[in-house]
């Protein structure tokens, strides 16, 4: 009961507010010069891979949600669904912030484990990287 009682007390923040926090200090500029509609659906992105887990779960706050777009790409992969992934030019954006972030971390993973598959994931990340950047020049972020 004293457990329930102090987390109650905890300040409950804004989601909207952590999102926008996260975004300038991860994404820096790429997110700082967005028209207000832009943020929305850049932030609508970001909520559809933070909470592609809950699809579910019923939540009123994600009912706007098409979760389709990520889980189409993590549990039925395809050409198409790739394609429609990388053609939203926010799930593009994230995905090459976070490759240039990461790649070398997750290749050095997998050469760790002597792993006969790092050349080939090293391509296709390099790959899916050059699918992100294509919709990022076309929409110019």
């Amino acid at each position: 009961m004293w457990q329930r009682q102090r987390v109650n007390k905890k300040k409950k923040s804004n989601a909207e507010d952590l999102i926008r926090d996260f975004a300038n200090r991860e994404f820096g500029e790429a997110v700082a010069g967005l028209s207000m509609e832009e943020f929305a659906q850049f932030e609508q992105a970001m909520l559809t891979v933070m909470y592609s887990n809950r699809y579910k779960k019923g939540d009123e706050f994600l009912a706007h949600i098409d979760f389709s777009i990520i889980r189409d790409v993590l549990y039925s992969y395809s050409e198409e669904a790739r394609t429609r992934f990388f053609d939203n030019r926010w799930m593009s954006m994230m995905f090459h912030h976070f490759y240039i972030q990461g790649a070398n971390l997750v290749l050095s993973k997998a050469v760790d484990k002597s792993s006969k598959y790092a050349g080939e994931q090293e391509m296709e990340l390099r790959f899916l990287d050059t699918q992100a950047v294509k919709t990022l020049n076309l929409n110019q972020i």
